[in-house]
């Protein structure tokens, strides 16, 4: 039986300092300008909506070529991360852990579900 895992995207322009640091680095919130940097996770087992702009979901089985802001990037990875680590805090309390604004949570979360995510999951 496999270890159910949580996951984290980053673009490939990251990979050498992750290699060479073997740490995955928080980062500011998208829309936040308050509160502590966070490392973010998914729990979606496929590739999470909000880590993967428009070109790079496939639809019925047709890969769409990346945008030249994509290829500048180099690609984008997940790594994982058991699920029942320690270290993990659930939505909405990661917010409050990091001092982050109740409007900026509340646009963090309305920008996810736009794209199609589930971020209080």
């Amino acid at each position: 039986m496999s270890t159910p895992l949580v996951w984290h995207y980053t673009v490939g322009t990251h990979l050498p300092a992750i290699t060479q640091t073997m740490k995955l680095l928080p980062t500011t919130a998208p829309y936040a300008n308050t509160g502590r940097r966070i490392l973010w996770l998914s729990k979606a087992q496929t590739w999470e909506p909000a880590a993967a702009t428009l070109s790079w979901k496939r639809s019925s089985g047709k890969a769409f070529p990346p945008t030249q802001r994509e290829s500048r990037q180099q690609g984008l990875y997940r790594f994982g991360l058991a699920a029942g680590d320690k270290r993990l805090a659930p939505w909405p309390t990661i917010t409050s852990l990091a001092g982050m604004a109740i409007p900026e949570s509340i646009a963090l979360v309305t920008r996810a579900l736009q794209v199609g995510a589930s971020p209080t999951d």
